[in-house]
């Protein structure tokens, strides 16, 4: 957005007394220890820009208090797990062999925002040492804050989160709703047997640039929309407000890590079940196969009515190849195994809205690859559209990557298949 735009839709000046004014209506106060997210456009025009909002916030909460900000890197990550967008396989070792190591001082914050970003470099600024999700403290318990940040396990309870939820801090979402409210991620390091990935990340080591590996959790935060809108019914605890256009809240962060752990155990115990399907799945398949061709590709570049009739043939001749994903009674989505020329393709894979963005595409997709894993073939395939960014980065936290784009609408993902695991 222009800066033509944002004063058009700013009714009045943003300054630092009006922005002070705004944070204290929100219940912000001195000494304080508060975790910001932010959203500097959503705020309007500010006099000052992102600098006003950093002295603001400091200035609210005075010497006694401590303010944080994420200055996350998702730049120096492991090349394979790249999704918004992939990038070639050809390109993936010689991003993790040159990829600069992390610099408490010189790198700079990515996707963070420029309020975030000029936090950073605020004068008595501090920094941890996480290659990937850094964050950044000013104020009287800054150093303590930042002090221990581990590299696996790198938004748990031994980071500055960890340290946050020990001192009864507060969190302002200033602009921004719960998918960007890391806190939240720390309840995904306490539930049992949380889903775990390879990560890896340049550092330096002794002076020298090395590309180290490490396990870590397998972050996702598809859920925290619900899982805050839950705990908003639930809880006192929220308090909503604006700082010049921005609607925000601020809420306790312990409670709202211990809420999201509990949500998150009652549903990482609902167990998937996998049904062959009959004629009565027929019509609830292809109307959802009709609802992704409407919504991701160009009907008027294909014979749309002919496609349609050839997937509805396809459906009720192959209803024996379709299984239905189903939890606790209830109906969660489809898919089909195509096995043709000692090759094996996942086709018409299927979450329902209702239980999307709840783990349970991730849960179904790797049962179909265990599935895959007893035919003793060493790849598995499928065909998605390059618009359905949902889906691809589903597949991708799955261990697939994109082979090959076809015209303008569609690509193939592949994964290796180790049946030695």
């Amino acid at each position: 957005m222009s800066e033509f735009d944002i004063i058009k839709k700013t009714k009045f000046p943003n300054t630092i007394h009006t922005i002070k004014r705004d944070l204290r209506k929100m219940g912000l106060k001195e000494g304080d220890i508060v975790l910001v997210h932010s959203s500097m456009s959503r705020i309007g025009w500010v006099c000052g820009d992102e600098l006003t909002v950093v002295q603001a916030l400091l200035e609210v909460v005075g010497e006694e208090g401590t303010i944080v900000m994420p200055a996350h890197t998702g730049g120096n990550t492991n090349p394979d797990d790249w999704s918004h967008p992939p990038v070639p396989d050809t390109w993936r070792e010689p991003i993790r062999l040159t990829m600069p190591s992390f610099d408490v001082k010189n790198t700079p914050t990515r996707g963070m925002g420029k309020i975030a970003e000029c936090f950073r470099n605020y004068e008595g600024t501090v920094r941890s040492n996480h290659p990937q999700v850094s964050f950044c403290a000013n104020g009287k318990y800054k150093n303590e804050i930042v002090e221990k940040h581990d590299l696996s396990y790198a938004l748990g309870m031994n980071t500055p989160l960890g340290k946050l939820y020990e001192l009864n801090a507060k969190v302002l979402l200033l602009g921004v709703g719960y998918s960007n409210c890391t806190c939240m991620h720390v309840a995904e390091t306490l539930v049992n047997k949380p889903n775990m990935i390879k990560n890896g990340a340049s550092i330096n080591i002794n002076g020298e640039r090395q590309w180290v590996w490490f396990d870590d959790i397998d972050y996702n935060s598809d859920c925290f929309d619900e899982i805050g809108l839950l705990y908003e019914k639930k809880s006192n605890d929220v308090i909503y407000g604006n700082v010049g256009g921005a609607n925000c809240r601020v809420l306790n962060l312990k409670n709202i890590v211990n809420f999201t752990k509990d949500f998150l155990e009652e549903n990482n115990n609902l167990n998937l079940q996998f049904q062959n399907c009959d004629i009565e799945d027929e019509n609830k398949i292809y109307l959802k196969i009709k609802n992704k061709l409407e919504m991701y590709e160009d009907t008027d570049k294909i014979e749309y009515d002919k496609v349609l009739n050839w997937k509805k043939d396809n459906i009720e001749n192959n209803i024996n190849k379709y299984t239905k994903i189903v939890c606790n009674g209830r109906d969660v989505g489809y898919y089909s195994i195509k096995e043709e020329n000692n090759k094996v393709e996942i086709e018409n894979f299927f979450i329902d809205e209702e239980f999307q963005n709840r783990g349970f595409g991730k849960k179904a997709l790797n049962h179909c690859i265990e599935k895959i894993k007893e035919k003793n073939i060493p790849m598995v395939y499928s065909y998605l559209f390059t618009k359905d960014e949902r889906q691809i980065e589903l597949y991708t936290k799955c261990g697939f990557t994109v082979r090959e784009v076809i015209g303008d609408s569609r690509c193939v993902m592949a994964k290796k298949i180790d049946n030695n695991c």
